[in-house]
């Protein structure tokens, strides 16, 4: 019988997560293997040594992986990766996304360059999701690099073709991550129940609203407030963490406007418009990738340039969104040759 790969999953409760790691088992299924088993990416697998090293290779799957302290606190695998005996790699993964205006600036710990180091000695590619994250591999002397992007991108890649997008009736905005942002995050939507007077707005959750073990007090206050002036202004609410069944209604909206990085790419895969706010360098990372306006939270006209760059993009929605379902599918080989390098282990 085959070995199987082992995939690591970061799905715990932000949607997005689940959303990678789904797109990445179907991708690897389709061109590996259906001979998977899936671990939990933070979780420490020493007891499971004998498994790990049973499999053809270990894959960690997409997210933004590539911070600081990527091992052994992002990755803790296993406590010695001396013991290791089969190759490591990563699936489409992402830089953390800080500094995000100074990631000439940012630096892999000693410990993480451990991981890096074995990765490129077991398997000798790393995937990444984007140029930024290529670029910060490279300064930090891993130009071993492939920019494949993420598994995401290609999920519906079979029936991807650009919708003609004739009115805006309906909107999915979607929530920062930082509670820092709740004030503009209301005036956005203020704009947006203004600009598109009877559109139906929804407002979408990621990573939940109310409190629990993965959302502390501080963070759900926030999110309780997007939620009230939401509702006060006429919006829906949706909850969309934990299942990505609750992601079903994205497909039948006009337009995504919003801070979560994979609302912005579920749309794009399934050839629907989308403008990404950044709120750190994953969503600055992406936007330079596909060459779309780096709309960041944090500058002083951000506000501003975005009301200019809404006005620009009503009028090109088709041509911005056709660019985004073309740069798509040309990319697609390039996570194909990745993934053959995989299968021939």
């Amino acid at each position: 019988m085959n070995k199987p790969y082992i995939l690591l999953s970061g799905a715990i409760k932000n949607i997005g997560d689940y959303l990678i790691f789904d797109s990445a088992k179907k991708l690897i299924k389709k061109h590996i293997s259906d001979n998977i088993i899936e671990l939990n990416r933070w979780e420490n697998h020493s007891s499971k040594i004998d498994l790990l090293n049973s499999s053809k290779a270990i894959i960690i799957c997409g997210g933004p992986g590539f911070g600081e302290n990527m091992y052994p606190q992002i990755y803790p695998i296993v406590d010695s990766l001396n013991k290791l005996k089969v190759p490591v790699t990563t699936l489409g993964v992402g830089w953390s996304g800080k500094p995000a205006l100074n990631h000439e600036k940012f630096k892999f710990s000693e410990n993480s360059k451990i991981l890096l180091n074995y990765i490129n000695k077991s398997f000798g590619k790393i995937s990444c999701r984007d140029v930024l994250t290529n670029k910060i591999l490279n300064q930090n002397g891993y130009e071993n690099s492939v920019m494949t992007g993420c598994p995401v991108w290609f999920r519906e890649l079979d029936t991807l073709e650009t919708k003609k997008t004739t009115e805006i009736k309906k909107i999915v905005f979607t929530t920062p991550a930082n509670r820092k942002l709740t004030g503009q995050t209301n005036r956005i939507l203020k704009l947006l129940k203004r600009r598109y007077k009877n559109a139906e707005i929804i407002v979408s959750f990621h990573r939940g609203i109310l409190p629990d073990k993965f959302t502390g007090l501080r963070d759900s206050s926030a999110y309780l407030l997007m939620s009230s002036f939401a509702k006060l202004k006429g919006c829906s609410i949706k909850d969309v963490s934990y299942d990505l069944e609750k992601l079903k209604f994205y497909k039948n909206a006009d337009l995504h406007i919003g801070y979560r990085v994979h609302a912005h790419l579920f749309f794009l895969a399934n050839g629907l418009p989308s403008i990404l706010l950044s709120e750190d360098g994953r969503g600055l990372g992406m936007s330079k990738t596909f060459n779309l306006p780096e709309l960041y939270a944090y500058s002083k006209s951000f506000e501003s340039g975005f009301e200019k760059y809404l006005e620009k993009f009503e009028d090109n929605i088709f041509s911005i969104s056709e660019s985004n379902t073309i740069f798509i599918k040309n990319k697609y080989e390039e996570m194909k040759k990745f993934l053959n390098n995989l299968k021939r282990l």
